[in-house]
């Protein structure tokens, strides 16, 4: 798999202080991945830094075996994204 970045991902990267290492690792095995809006995806994992839990999101497109990164975040409402395996 090979991992392009948009601009925006790769400014939101900067911006929030969260690595290519960890999008990777993240998009490589996912603790979840749901159906985003325009056809893309979402791979979601809790990320422990410092005492908090965090949930980081990667919203990408894939075409063959690109990855395009279209934008990466961390939040604290784990509640919000997280989605149980009953859930539709």
């Amino acid at each position: 798999m090979k991992i392009i970045y948009s601009r925006h991902a790769e400014e939101q990267l900067k911006e929030r202080k969260l690595s290519k290492n960890l999008v990777s690792r993240i998009l490589a095995k996912p603790d979840q991945v749901l159906a985003g809006q325009k056809g893309r995806r979402i791979a979601q994992a809790i990320v422990g830094e410092e005492g908090v839990e965090f949930l980081v999101r990667v919203v990408y497109e894939e075409e063959g075996d690109i990855t395009e990164v279209v934008t990466v975040y961390r939040t604290t409402k784990i509640k919000k994204y997280w989605r149980n395996s009953n859930a539709n």
